[in-house]
């Protein structure tokens, strides 16, 4: 007892706002990789800086100056490119403005799985899939009324019932005419999402450059983002990889079918990149795709401060 009553309590940060919070190399190390350092690198400096502090008897410590001492360790440790990202990423938290990356990409390019580590990186708790936005569309519009909308993303050329001149493919004006109508519940999420000043990542092939108005777009804290798997076999075999980790609501055969229409959407979306000037990413490795991600983030946000 007499022991636990001795042991040393954490160092408590004293906030800009009069607050104390205790500090925790968890947070910090989260909020370190945002500056593109590493997770194993992140938590290694976090440990540092505690050791710093302990060692030199710090109890309380204003937030200011604990900010000077995790710059000067970043510094040191990775360099100094990494220091000054992490204090552009302080900046722009205290501009309070939300950030929402629309992440979009075909069918089976890793777009959920990027999704998911971004969110854990930015400390983004609300990931949605624009398939979510589309189920909810589907409740309350029938087939009747919106076809398109009941087909998949790969196969709602199905539902074209009228003639198309020749030269287009009805690949593609059927996926158009899909995502067309997605992209009106992708906007909605949006709008109320800047509006309450929620950060949100919105990821799903629905996310179409041109489609979403520009009023949101060219928002410097609205970042669309395509992601593509360059190598056919590659984005094949994913699909079975997936498979294994988690079972599809469909058998993987059934993605394999309409696989060329899943490159031909995907060279769309890529086509369509260029065009508007959104940044397209080969996602060849989770670690280097984020990493890119969040350094096209970064020069985004610098517009905010």
């Amino acid at each position: 007892m007499g022991l636990e009553r001795g042991r040393r309590k954490g160092v408590l940060i004293e906030e800009e706002n009069g607050r104390t919070s205790p500090y925790s190399k968890g947070i910090l190390a989260q909020r370190l990789m945002v500056s593109g350092i590493s997770r194993d690198k992140a938590y290694e400096i976090a440990r540092k800086i505690e050791e710093k502090l302990t060692s030199k008897g710090v109890e309380r410590i204003k937030q200011e100056k604990l900010q000077e001492i995790i710059y000067e360790t970043i510094k040191e440790e990775v360099g100094e490119e990494e220091a000054d990202r992490y204090r552009l990423w302080i900046k722009i938290k205290r501009k309070k403005e939300p950030i929402i990356i629309l992440l979009g990409g075909a069918t089976g390019c890793g777009k959920s799985t990027i999704a998911s580590e971004l969110a854990y990186r930015l400390g983004i708790r609300h990931v949605v899939g624009t398939d979510a936005i589309r189920e909810v569309m589907r409740r309350i519009l029938s087939k009747e009324l919106m076809p398109f909308l009941h087909e998949s993303s790969y196969t709602a050329w199905r539902a074209i019932h009228v003639p198309i001149p020749p030269t287009y493919d009805e690949m593609i004006v059927g996926f158009e005419e899909h995502a067309k109508h997605v992209v009106v519940g992708i906007e909605a999420v949006l709008r109320r999402a800047l509006v309450e000043g929620m950060n949100m990542i919105i990821e799903g092939v629905h996310i179409v450059p041109g489609f979403i108005k520009k009023e949101f777009t060219d928002l410097p804290n609205v970042i669309p983002i395509i992601l593509y798997v360059e190598d056919s076999d590659e984005h094949k075999i994913r699909f079975y990889a997936r498979a294994q980790e988690a079972p599809f609501r469909k058998p993987v055969e059934e993605y394999i079918k309409d696989f060329e229409a899943i490159r031909r959407i995907q060279n769309y979306l890529v086509r369509q990149a260029e065009i508007y000037g959104v940044p397209a990413i080969k996602n060849e490795s989770m670690e280097e795709t984020v990493e890119r991600i969040i350094g096209i983030i970064t020069e985004r946000l610098k517009r905010l401060v």
